[in-house]
Order: C-alpha cells, then structure tokens, then sequence
C-alpha cells in the first residue's frame, strides 16, 4: 500500500488541497470546504482520495471502508500524532510519500491576522498551485513505477 500524505497543521487548507487535486483528475466536487472521498482509475492505477480525517480513528475507517485496494491511498496527516502513526503502520508493504502542506499568514500591526480577505484569497491560490504541483508528483510516481 503506498500511501500520499499532506502534512500539516489543522485548519491550513489540507481539506481543500485534497478535494482541488481530486478536480485535477477529473472528479466532482459540490464544496471543496467539504470532507468527502473519492475513487476512481487514473494511468491503470486505483487511487482513491479522502479528506477526512487528521485522525489515526477516522483514517482506519475511511481506509477500511473503501475496500478498494487502491495503488495509492492519498490522505491528509497533522504533523504528529495518531494519523502519522497510522500511516507509518498501514504502509508497511509500500511508502507513506509525506507532503507539507504550503500555508501562508501575515502580520499586521504587529499581530498574525489569519482571517483577512487578502489572505484567504492567497491561501486559496496556493492550495490550487499546490493540487496541481500534487498531480504531477503522482504522474512522476506513476511514471518511475514507484506505484
């Protein structure tokens, strides 16, 4: 099982990184804010996508639930903890690929302001540039035979 896994904190964008990648190959998406999971075959290759879970928990079920026996799992992962830990086990036949996921904030007046227009609007751009730098690493992959 090879698994792709955007590392980061929560609440930075990891969400809807994963739902803008799931676009670039083709899939539906009614709210990338949204948690959901995708399947589909892509160059031969079974991957299936969630953007569920920071959580070792919510990975299990969501890995077990798909059933699909995918090449390539790919997921999001806080930077520590029961989701790496998970990972680091279900791989055991194949690699976890860790991904940080790029983030962006700004001060302002002396104080990080995470809630600006400006920002958001940056953070959307970078998590879209991000989806499409996240394809092509799995087109690499795909192409190396390393899935």
């Amino acid at each position: 099982m090879n698994v792709l896994a955007l590392w980061g904190k929560g609440s930075h964008g990891k969400t809807q990184t994963l739902n803008l990648l799931a676009i670039e190959f083709g899939e539906i998406c009614n709210d990338i804010k949204k948690d959901t999971h995708y399947a589909f075959t892509y160059k031969n290759k079974t991957i299936f996508i969630t953007t569920k879970g920071d959580d070792g928990e919510t990975l299990k079920e969501e890995f077990k639930e798909s059933s699909y026996n995918a090449d390539l799992y790919i997921c999001a992962s806080r930077t520590k903890g029961s989701s790496v830990k998970f990972m680091e086990n279900f791989a055991t036949n194949g690699n976890v690929f860790w991904l940080a996921k790029i983030s962006l904030s700004f001060e302002e007046n002396g104080k990080y302001n995470m809630n600006s227009q400006l920002l958001e609007q940056l953070q959307n751009d970078l998590n879209i540039t991000q989806a499409k730098q996240m394809k092509q690493i799995i087109d690499q992959l795909i192409s190396r035979g390393n899935i």
